[in-house]
């Protein structure tokens, strides 16, 4: 059954394997065992770089296919309840286990500077966690979105011009998405580099319609090889452009297997609870890592029993706490 809106590019079904399949890999990303040395220097290897050109940024872009959604102030209201509130508790919450296991409390002003602004820098300085970057971005994002679909043709060509604009200045070297985001508030930014990546993925399946899936495979691939091995050379601007491209290729790539992750009910499962799975399961594999450590686990057991851990265990918390509705109203309103 397809379950498809007026102006959809993809079905529930669809999208909501489709986020599962990206909840797979953000743990994935967020495992430092799989991503790093863990025992060695620390450092982030190739899997980490492959998983961050894409894997978040594809979340960005699913709003794009989900047709035409003009801005009215009851739909502004609705997203910044349902984006904002757990944005304020999994802030809160960042904030007081960093300064438990550093023994260290950010200034006031501080906080609310990371908060207001949403920047992943920010966040990582004053809370010890950037992931919280999701929320305000997201919420940033359906709002210029919003105006986009309910604009004139002149309004879309401005907001193309200052979303054009600011990738011109991060791919030649002036800025980058991180140093903008230190003055633009509510992430506002980090949405308009988003939406010319939606807009061109949003053109591209509306034409293509899934059909030469092999070919943006391979073309995945391709860039995918580019990126890892420009990753550490003097190629900034070609691997900045690469940045831009590889995200909207690997969307376009993974929409064509979508109606197959919508028939999983496990892929199904994780997509209902992903921002469930998203917002907790960063704590569980820390916890998780600690213990780990401490018994000196080899590192390829370590990542596979944590990621299994994490995952489980996540989705287990995400369904206990649907099923306490009064604590979900609350953080999932």
């Amino acid at each position: 059954m397809d379950n498809r809106t007026d102006g959809s590019l993809i079905s529930r079904e669809a999208s909501t394997g489709f986020k599962g399949l990206l909840i797979l890999l953000i743990i994935l990303g967020h495992n430092h065992f799989a991503c790093t040395d863990i025992y060695g220097s620390g450092d982030k290897n190739e899997l980490f770089r492959w998983l961050y050109s894409f894997h978040v940024n594809c979340f960005l872009l699913l709003p794009f296919l989900y047709g035409s959604k003009p801005i009215t102030g009851k739909r502004v209201w609705k997203d910044f309840v349902k984006l904002y509130i757990p944005y304020l508790w999994v802030f809160v919450l960042c904030a007081v286990v960093y300064a438990l296991l550093n023994k260290n409390v950010s200034g006031i002003g501080d906080y609310a500077n990371a908060f207001i602004m949403g920047n992943e820098p920010m966040l990582k300085d004053a809370i010890g966690f950037s992931f919280p970057w999701f929320l305000p971005t997201m919420f940033a994002l359906l709002v210029v979105k919003g105006v986009y679909d309910w604009g004139s043709r002149w309004v879309k060509i401005g907001l193309l011009v200052i979303s054009t604009t600011l990738w011109v200045l991060i791919i030649s070297g002036v800025t980058t998405r991180y140093e903008i985001g230190n003055y633009v508030p509510l992430a506002i930014s980090q949405a308009f580099i988003f939406l010319p990546m939606g807009v061109i993925v949003s053109v591209i399946i509306k034409f293509s319609r899934g059909k030469g899936n092999l070919i943006w495979f391979l073309l995945f691939a391709l860039l995918s090889a580019m990126y890892l091995l420009l990753f550490d050379t003097q190629y900034d601007t070609l691997r900045t452009i690469l940045q831009f491209v590889l995200p909207i290729v690997a969307f376009v790539a993974l929409y064509g297997i979508s109606n197959y992750l919508g028939r999983s009910k496990f892929m199904r499962l994780l997509g209902d609870y992903s921002l469930q799975i998203y917002l907790i399961h960063t704590f569980i594999f820390n916890a998780l890592m600690i213990l780990a450590m401490r018994f000196a686990i080899n590192q390829i057991a370590g990542a596979i029993i944590t990621y299994i851990l994490t995952l489980g265990i996540t989705l287990i918390l995400a369904l206990l706490i649907k099923r306490w509705k009064w604590l979900y109203r609350i953080l999932f309103p």
